[in-house]
């Protein structure tokens, strides 16, 4: 059949049910497959349940392979034995998504998005917004239900606000990993790109401090529910969502008596200044050098660890260094780049121990 301009394409996406994909069972096209066993009618049924893989379909076949360019509308099937040939009519749910947009859309495809949980998180270009509704929904799968499309980070609370593109607006989940984290997207920030991060700083924590632990800007609790199950940690968030959300994950991690407030980050900091504390995180890179002011007046003697931005990619640690010397006096700041945020601005985890070789009486 014919196939709609991409243009059409993309109006008809907009205009149909935000989860219906039914318009790309129309785009069709015709796969010459060498099969020994395979029935014509087998493979029909197989294409309401199969993967979007074609090589899952067939047992003995090595491998998928592009035609000419004069007969591009076909793949050949390599078969590993003698075989018929057969002809079999294939709709979308057999392509990949690059095979989707390659094939459907006239734009550049997106090479990256986040995925967490059944949602997939996507930054597109200006040349990809016309299209936004047909990439949607050729992400969509069984294991994704929602695509959404970044608009940009609210002021307040640091969540993001986003368009949906395609599927079904469910935005309230649990993370099963390491540990349980029920995330509302719509209201809280969560990257699931830092969840490696997230592990590998719990795990130094545990291994290089001891004592009370503070969570200063603790989100939905990444470092908090692994690092309570055998430290004592308060943990604090300034958004109610996120205040409510880490009270249900310390439940769903049967972690019991954990702290938790809804406080700023410089007060929270503030109450907690005369106890004895062994470590300190704030996991807000945005507010990181402004949240230091907390530890005025602070008499314990502890580990630091905090987030930042910089766009310096090689004297960051200078720059920021001169930005806590404002605040307050530290010895041997550590600072690495963590990643790359976008145009060369760089998220940075510094650490610095507070009142080192200062005497704790506490």
């Amino acid at each position: 059949m014919e196939i709609p301009y991409s243009e059409e394409l993309n109006a008809l996406a907009a205009n149909l049910a935000i989860n219906d994909s039914s318009f790309l069972l129309k785009l069709e096209f015709t796969l010459t497959v060498h099969t020994t066993t395979v029935e014509t009618k087998q493979i029909q049924q197989f294409k309401k349940t199969a993967p979007p893989l074609i090589t899952t379909i067939f047992h003995g076949f090595k491998s998928i392979s592009k035609a000419s360019e004069s007969t591009s509308d076909i793949l050949t099937i390599a078969p590993t034995a003698s075989s018929t040939l057969k002809q079999v009519t294939i709709s979308h749910e057999f392509l990949t998504f690059d095979q989707k947009c390659q094939r459907f859309l006239n734009t550049q495809i997106p090479t990256s998005y986040e995925t967490t949980g059944p949602l997939i998180r996507l930054n597109l270009s200006p040349s990809q917004l016309p299209f936004k509704h047909a990439i949607g929904i050729a992400l969509l799968s069984k294991a994704t239900k929602t695509v959404i499309s970044k608009i940009d980070i609210s002021a307040v609370f640091r969540n993001l606000n986003f368009e949906l593109i395609a599927g079904v607006p469910e935005y309230v989940f649990t993370l099963n990993q390491d540990v349980r984290l029920k995330i509302d997207y719509e209201k809280v920030y969560f990257n699931s790109r830092l969840i490696e991060f997230h592990r590998e700083i719990a795990a130094k924590v545990l291994k290089t401090t001891t004592g009370t632990i503070l969570d200063v800007t603790a989100g939905v609790g990444p470092f908090s529910m692994r690092l309570g199950k055998t430290r004592k940690v308060i943990c604090n968030d300034l958004n109610p969502t996120c205040f409510e959300l880490l009270k249900e994950n310390a439940r769903l991690n049967k972690i019991e008596g954990m702290e938790i407030r809804n406080l700023n980050g410089i007060q929270f900091l503030q109450e907690y200044k005369d106890d004895k504390i062994g470590c300190i995180l704030m996991n807000l890179p945005e507010l990181g050098i402004e949240l230091l002011e907390g530890l005025r007046g602070f008499k314990s003697a502890c580990v630091v660890i905090f987030e930042c931005f910089s766009r310096q990619s090689d004297n960051f640690q200078v720059e920021i260094q001169g930005k806590i010397d404002e605040i307050i006096q530290i010895k041997d700041l550590k600072c690495e780049k963590v990643r790359d945020v976008s145009n060369g601005k760089w998220m940075i985890r510094g650490e610095f121990i507070l009142n080192e070789g200062k005497h704790d009486e506490l």
